[in-house]
């Protein structure tokens, strides 16, 4: 046998010259390990199934059907032995609607792990926390069912609430331009929380926050007299969005500044809202006529993927 060229596709081609005929070597080994290859590239990149398919010569239709046996494997998390010198961040991504969703967890060292589950439920996180071992301290969005897993199993573990999202938060409850003074005296003690990275200045900012307070007892318990929906005369409080973010801060103070007192960990959840969760939406979207299973199947291996050692800074 000698070399004899290429075919259209690349491939290397053999001809015999005793028999005079020419063929291409088939290695089952690694056809199976190439089309796997070929179909993760195809979820987690932005090359379009009709591009692949031009490529290879080959028609969208049977590309597709090189696909179908790859679709029922389920890629399961390398779940790590050890997280008690690092951080973990966690975060959910929902797949349809409100219903079904990915509980996403990444280490300090970049192990990636994740769960499916139906929503964000007190249940979904402590089966998800509950297969990992116990890490220094945890950064996350401060989902009720989140906290309440981890009261329960890990009660003396570091909480770090993330302050984009406290940020985000306050935006929501007060807009960006606040009509009173006391709204915006609050909104400006929120953004001054991004400065806060040491000691003396989460001291300052604790101060500074019960100052504010202390200052607006008073406007705070205005109300409003009117008649409710059920046609009966009631009152409510006037200011009850200043009031709903005074209580929210009150509620977060004491995972606010985790981060302070365990350098190392992030304060905010950037780690997996931005390097994980934008990307993973932005797949979801490109394939976007996928049924559930297949976006769990596009989730699995997207995250795997990502299962990679931190580089060095």
């Amino acid at each position: 046998m000698q070399h004899w060229g290429h075919t259209m596709t690349g491939k290397v081609r053999w001809f015999c010259k005793m028999c005079g005929k020419s063929r291409v070597v088939k290695r089952l080994d690694t056809r199976a390990y190439w089309q796997r290859k070929l179909f993760a590239s195809w979820l987690t990149d932005t090359q379009s199934l009709s591009l692949l398919a031009k490529r290879r010569a080959l028609s969208s239709k049977t590309l597709e059907r090189s696909f179908s046996p790859f679709w029922a494997e389920q890629l399961l998390p390398v779940l790590p032995q050890e997280l008690s010198s690092t951080y973990l961040v966690v975060d959910a991504v929902y797949l349809a609607g409100h219903h079904e969703c990915v509980l996403i967890g990444r280490s300090g060292t970049g192990q990636v792990v994740w769960l499916f589950a139906e929503q964000e439920t007190l249940a979904a996180w402590r089966t998800f926390f509950g297969k990992l071992p116990k890490p220094a301290a945890v950064a996350c969005d401060g989902q009720s069912g989140l906290l309440s897993a981890l009261k329960i199993l890990w009660p003396d573990v570091p909480v770090e609430r993330c302050l984009a999202h406290v940020g985000r938060l306050a935006v929501q409850k007060l807009t960006r331009h606040p009509h009173t003074a006391c709204g915006q005296a609050l909104l400006g003690l929120v953004y001054r929380l991004h400065c806060v990275n040491t000691v003396e200045g989460r001291d300052k900012w604790i101060v500074a926050f019960r100052d504010w307070n202390n200052r607006s007892e008073s406007f705070l318990k205005e109300r409003t007299c009117g008649i409710d929906p059920a046609g009966k005369r009631s009152w409510w409080y006037t200011h009850r969005r200043i009031r709903a973010l005074k209580r929210t801060l009150e509620e977060t103070l004491p995972n606010l500044f985790a981060f302070i007192d365990s350098p190392g960990v992030p304060s905010t959840t950037n780690l997996v809202e931005g390097g994980i969760n934008s990307r993973l939406k932005e797949l979801l979207h490109r394939h976007r006529g996928f049924n559930l299973d297949h976006k769990k199947t596009l989730v699995a291996y997207f995250l795997n993927s990502r299962n990679m050692p931190q580089k060095p800074t």
